[in-house]
């Protein structure tokens, strides 16, 4: 049993929970009543997991996404009925939504030929309007509240079988009010194929962001194949085609488009942000009005129509019963995306964090370590963070075989001298930590050891080492390296190489390039 079934009960005050339908990284849904003396309501509850409800950032990020979405009231957009905490559980409280993710619709249509490309712009149409929404979003005072989603993808577009489509996940979006940083220095939230330039090069963004990315959702809706995202690719390659690479001409199916949807699509994928389409209701307007020249229907019933036709039916409601939480069953029905909706299994539990601790400790007590944690990139995600802080670790029984004690010769170390980077968490992009050439002195003081960060980008793509140790491919994000002066040295396929001098201040990110080889 997982622990966040064991922690989770299966009712929270006026809400009852019936079955679990998927877990993501913050929490569990599960499919719930609202009861109500009038009748029960179908609702969807995002419980937060135990193990990071410990701790206070994860937390304020938590209640801020459904502070954000609260705010906002409009049908392209899912609806936060409430949340709270009741007996330590953290939990937010959706709309059921009898839906697929477009994701899912573009995929089953264009393998069986049967997607209309009406349905594809009915449907980016709708999202665009959700979003727009969000980004018009004010405070009590009338002060903009800055809301950009930076997170808009197939798997956070819902259609529903009702025929509307809703944008759903604002738990990376930032907004001028939120409590918690979404986003650190050098950091990227999102997925690296559907996020504007400027966002990954780290720079100011507005609107304009989630703009671009509804430009990559409606090229690949109507082209049926991935713009930027090669099969077999590393995220560093998408980084790199994202930034550089041309965007090919939008197709129907191989075919030509229209002008005027050629034109949609071009106009918000302009990598400028000046000169991309400025908001997103005025990419819904031109989608709009083409659809409405056809002179025939085609609105939430057409689209009902095309889903119940083509699509797979939805979970069977009345199957769903307290407890009977299917491990390992993959739903795409309810609030979550296809990237969220991943096989149940339990987080990871405090005697393997730690189990994790003890390594660490026998590793730093016999020599200076070098820190090395890399994750090959997804198709789906990446989330390039570091937490400020951990969760608290429960006691418990540790069985350890028993150790000899042995003659070390290894320098006193002060309690305070174990300080593992922030950077040492679960990311997906090249990440270096110390080495034992750089590795800073152990009686310097804390803020002397404290490391930055190191965005990298070359053209073309590059290889970067430092003291011989591979940083990785260019374009490099957030990568950690000690605080002080380093030389960096890029090497290109033909046997170019340059050499790049660097100086990373603590706790910040230094920006190098771009490099050019032949310049």
């Amino acid at each position: 049993m997982s622990l966040v079934r064991a922690k989770t009960p299966e009712r929270l005050g006026k809400y009852r929970l019936l079955e679990e339908v998927a877990s993501g990284g913050m929490g569990a849904i599960y499919a719930g009543l609202f009861e109500t003396p009038a009748g029960d309501r179908r609702v969807a509850i995002k419980v937060m997991h135990p193990h990071l409800s410990k701790v206070e950032q994860y937390r304020r990020m938590f209640f801020d996404e459904a502070r954000v979405i609260a705010g906002i009231h409009h049908p392209n957009v899912v609806t936060i009925l409430d949340f709270g905490t009741i007996d330590g559980v953290d939990f937010m409280v959706m709309e059921w939504m009898d839906s697929v993710t477009l994701g899912r619709v573009a995929i089953d249509g264009h393998r069986a030929d049967t997607l209309p490309m009406w349905l594809v712009l009915r449907v980016i149409a709708d999202a665009a309007r959700g979003l727009h929404a969000a980004h018009e979003l004010r405070d009590e005072q009338g002060a903009s509240r800055e809301i950009i989603h930076r997170d808009v993808s197939p798997g956070n577009v819902m259609v529903l079988r009702s025929g509307t489509a809703k944008i759903i996940d604002f738990g990376v979006a930032s907004a001028s009010d939120r409590l918690s940083e979404t986003t650190r220095t050098g950091e990227i939230k999102g997925k690296v194929a559907y996020m504007a330039p400027e966002q990954l090069r780290g720079d100011d963004m507005d609107r304009r962001a989630d703009v671009w990315s509804l430009g990559v959702l409606l090229w690949e809706g109507l082209a049926g194949r991935r713009l930027f995202r090669r099969k077999g690719a590393t995220d560093a390659a998408t980084m790199h085609d994202v930034l550089y690479e041309d965007v090919p001409e939008p197709s129907w199916r191989g075919e030509p488009l229209p002008d005027a949807i050629r034109d949609v699509v071009m106009s918000a994928l302009a990598r400028d942000p000046a000169e991309r389409t400025p908001n997103a209701a005025t990419v819904a307007d031109a989608l709009e009005r083409f659809l409405y020249a056809r002179g025939e229907p085609c609105g939430p019933s057409q689209v009902a129509a095309w889903i119940e036709r083509n699509v797979a039916p939805a979970r069977d409601w009345s199957t769903m019963t307290p407890s009977l939480s299917r491990a390992g069953e993959v739903s795409e029905i309810g609030p979550l995306g296809a990237h969220e909706a991943k096989q149940v299994a339990p987080p990871r539990t405090g005697r393997r964090r730690i189990a994790a601790v003890v390594a660490a400790v026998v590793l730093l007590s016999a020599a200076s370590v070098a820190f090395y944690v890399a994750r090959g990139g997804g198709d789906v995600s990446v989330t390039i963070h570091a937490p400020v802080e951990t969760p608290a670790i429960e006691p418990v029984a540790l069985e350890v075989p028993a150790i000899e004690p042995v003659a070390l010769e290894v320098p006193a170390i002060e309690p305070v001298a174990l300080e593992v980077p922030a950077e040492a968490t679960t990311v997906e992009s090249p990440v270096v930590a110390m080495s034992e050439s750089v590795a800073p002195r152990m009686n310097e003081p804390r803020e002397a050891r404290a490391p930055g960060r190191l965005n990298v980008v070359a053209i073309p793509p590059a290889s970067v080492s430092v003291r011989g140790r591979s940083l990785g491919q260019t374009p490099l994000a957030a990568v950690s390296l000690p605080a002080g002066r380093h030389t960096l040295v890029l090497h290109w396929e033909d046997g170019s190489r340059k050499t790049v001098s660097v100086r990373i201040q603590p706790g910040e990110t230094s920006r190098v390039g771009p490099i050019r080889r032949d310049s």
